[in-house]
């Protein structure tokens, strides 16, 4: 008998055959909104159901099976390329859609970035491990679906690999051939691991209702009563009427949205809502329940959505980098952690890091995910928060998972960034469009009294003069937020404010675990109107819900200012106009775009009320896209051109020369990286093991600090293997010398200018 897997402990393995078909046939499921022009159903499935059942037919091998219960064996019991070429002789070699299946099948144990040609003892080893496939499946009276005895030639193989350059000619070139890989490959990763680890897949027809939603809502809107109430519930309510005046029609051919509403007025519960209703939509046309995808910018407003979401759903599945493998504690920690990397859930809270870098990618682990978009209603919360540099990009990206993949996106914000727009700078011929929920947003802009802007540039251009206007303009029962552009002026300026003001400080600076406790003193804070000013950088822009009385706000992108305001008199109930000041420093210049900052700061000439807000917004971004073109687009060639090592280079938020510290600040952290390194020098390799240690790395990264390396010279912590004896990439800060280098600013270095931004 040929197995797929054995288990030399209890003598019992799965049969090779029974493996290849399960694969195959969860290839096949869930197609029906697949939507790769020019390429039909039947086609697909039939090419991802040889693809299943040939990815591993190269274990047919004698190296293999001996290798499977001895433990022994050098590179010739490696099963994939040879797996790959059995499969492709059955297809014709410029025969695009086989060629990205032999592609997948081929790099199944690895990345997309591997370049098979550059393996030349491998294909030079095909021959031989051909011969002996033969050999042993004649032995063993193994037949499968296609398969057929050939001259097996090397030539034919590389043959075959030409079509890549076919692809990716001038006159063929398209983003769509990536996106077929991508999700070929997802697929049958997602597939061949879930079957292996004898998991089953997770399916759902059980649709939440809105009225889960109501009770929720009626719960939460009796603990926390405002004046924005009435606006939140006519907001939800002509949200809801509009996708119910949709036609069948529209459903299928739109599936991009836009919901654009001021900051404070409930925009979370209400795409909730309106992915609901869209969800029953979708069910009575095609007959399947859509899985749900909410990504958001930050961490921090990552948890508080995550409380939203599990008060109406229940059990909800939520990946971060830090995040935990929560789920069922009767299923083992390794398949916990495969099914949190696999999205292997109806309702899932991640990341904009983690969405966009699993799609761009060419690494396994991330790109298992990707076949989850298929079918999804995919959520974005404040959009704005993406780099503006890479919008056409995103936009592009957002309309190829719409479009190929058949997922529909609601794009969250308060200032809508006209991402469509930027999309379509890339496009060229092939547009990319929307439809607005809230028809009728501007009404909920016109009648805000909130906040209003008061620009003070001539006023304040200096840490020492900004105090100053704290001083002038706040009262002493009021709650003040100031935000400041980078970390080492932010640091400055919470120490000259802190002997006069109850002070909080707030930036990344501030390990993850801080960062929340901070938050949740600010609430308390602002719960029990005690005075006191919170000096933060810019990650409290988007989404954080805590409501000041008055603010200051370093200069920055016109958007960003916005964000801020939201965090003042957000429940419109502290009076008309609490003012945000806008100041200006040279330190804007340090992380903005300077065409982008002076582009805002000859918009802000008067006091804007913020009832202008929205039209200030739509006018800015219009300029932008008239005349800057800062825009990146060597990805989006990268793409067309299916070059994968290019594409991996992709990451959504700068890290180059960046190094992680961790901050041993307490008994937690210790005991974790006890734990950590006693499993490391146990050296073992078994999966359980190996996912213990990621679920004790994630909780490690809560207490770590990201800081420039060339800034780290004159104040270095040590390096973890000093410490521990354990090669880790990181740097510490051991228990005793914590107050050296940490306080309640973060991270402490020598030269201020070291900090992040």
């Amino acid at each position: 008998m040929l197995y797929a897997h054995f288990d030399k402990t209890v003598n019992e393995g799965q049969f090779l055959m029974e493996h290849m078909e399960n694969v195959a046939n969860q290839m096949v499921n869930d197609l029906d909104l697949l939507n790769f022009k020019g390429y039909g159903k039947d086609y697909l499935s039939e090419i991802l159901y040889l693809t299943g059942l040939y990815h591993d037919i190269g274990k047919g091998m004698s190296a293999f099976q001996n290798y499977l219960m001895t433990g022994k064996g050098g590179d010739e019991k490696n099963h994939s390329l040879i797996s790959a070429a059995i499969f492709c002789y059955m297809f014709e070699t410029d025969d695009a859609i086989p060629y990205l299946a032999f592609t997948a099948i081929a790099k199944h144990h690895g990345d997309m970035s591997i370049d098979i040609m550059d393996e030349g003892q491998e294909l030079t080893r095909l021959a031989k491990q051909y011969k002996d496939f033969v050999q042993n499946i004649e032995k063993e009276n193994f037949t499968c679906k296609g398969l057929k005895k050939y001259d097996f030639q090397i030539e034919d193989i590389i043959e075959f690999t030409k079509t890549k350059s076919n692809l990716t000619r001038k006159r063929n070139r398209s983003d769509k051939w990536f996106f077929i890989a991508q999700y070929i490959f997802s697929k049958l990763i997602w597939a061949d691991k879930l079957d292996s680890a004898h998991l089953s897949v997770s399916t759902s027809d059980n649709l939440t209702e809105l009225s889960d939603v109501e009770s929720y809502l009626h719960t939460k809107s009796t603990k926390q009563k405002d004046s924005m109430n009435e606006k939140r519930e006519k907001i939800k309510h002509s949200v809801l009427q509009k996708i119910n005046s949709l036609t069948d029609e529209e459903i299928k051919n739109n599936r991009i949205f836009t919901l654009t509403a001021p900051t404070g007025t409930g925009k979370t519960l209400t795409s909730i809502c309106a992915a609901l209703l869209l969800a029953k939509r979708i069910k009575k046309i095609y007959g399947c329940s859509p899985r749900f995808i909410t990504a958001l910018p930050f961490i921090n407003i990552l948890e508080q959505t995550k409380d939203d979401y599990k008060g109406i759903f229940g059990d909800v599945l939520v990946q971060y980098s830090a995040s935990e493998y929560e789920g069922n504690k009767d299923i083992p920690l390794k398949d916990r952690l495969l099914l949190t990397n696999a999205w292997e859930d109806h309702v899932i809270i991640t990341t904009f890091v983690q969405f966009f870098e699993s799609i761009l990618s060419s690494q396994n682990s991330r790109i298992l995910k990707v076949n989850k978009l298929s079918g999804s209603i995919i959520i974005l919360d404040e959009i704005q928060a993406l780099p503006a540099k890479y919008y056409p990009l995103l936009g592009t990206v957002i309309k190829r998972i719409s479009e190929y993949y058949g997922a529909w996106f609601i794009l969250m914000t308060a200032t809508q960034p006209e991402i469509v727009s930027y999309a379509n700078l890339i496009l060229g011929n092939d547009k990319m469009s929307s439809i607005e929920l809230l028809e009728d947003n501007h009404v909920y802009y016109e009648d805000l009294e909130r906040t209003k802007i008061i620009p003070v540039m001539d006023k304040v251009q200096d840490s020492e003069s900004l105090v100053e206007l704290i001083s002038q303009t706040k009262k002493d029962n009021q709650s003040a937020l100031v935000v400041i552009n980078t970390i080492s002026q932010s640091i400055e300026i919470y120490h000259l404010l802190k002997d006069k003001y109850r002070t909080l400080y707030l930036s990344t600076n501030l390990i993850n675990v801080d960062r929340k406790a901070v938050i949740e003193e600010a609430k308390e804070l602002l719960k029990n109107k005690i005075p006191f000013v919170m000096v933060s950088t810019q990650t409290i822009e988007a989404g954080v819900d805590l409501d000041f009385d008055i603010g200051y706000r370093d200069l920055a992108q016109l958007e960003s200012i916005i964000q801020v305001a939201g965090r003042i008199n957000r429940s419109g109930n502290k009076g008309k106009h609490c003012p945000l000041y806008v100041f200006e420093t040279e330190n804007s210049k340090l992380i903005y775009s300077i065409y982008k900052l002076d582009k805002t700061k000859e918009l802000l000439t008067d006091e804007i009320p913020e009832n202008k807000y929205r039209d200030l917004v739509s006018k800015y971004y219009r300029i932008l896209l008239d005349e800057d073109q800062s825009y990146d687009t060597e990805i989006y060639e990268a793409i067309k051109n299916l070059d994968y090592a290019e594409i991996s280079k992709f990451h959504l938020i700068d890290d180059k020369n960046v190094r992680s510290v961790i901050i041993e600040k307490d008994d937690r952290i210790t005991n974790l990286i006890s734990q950590y390194c006693t499993l490391i020098k146990e050296r073992k390799f078994d999966f359980d093991t190996k996912a213990e240690l990621k679920q004790l790395f994630n909780k490690i990264s809560n207490y770590t600090v990201d800081i420039r390396v060339n800034k780290l010279i004159k104040h270095k912590p040590w390096y973890f293997k000093d410490i521990y004896d354990i090669d880790l990439d990181f740097f510490i800060v051991p228990r005793e010398n914590v107050s050296d280098y940490y306080n309640e600013t973060g991270f402490i270095v020598d030269n201020q200018e070291a900090l992040m931004f």
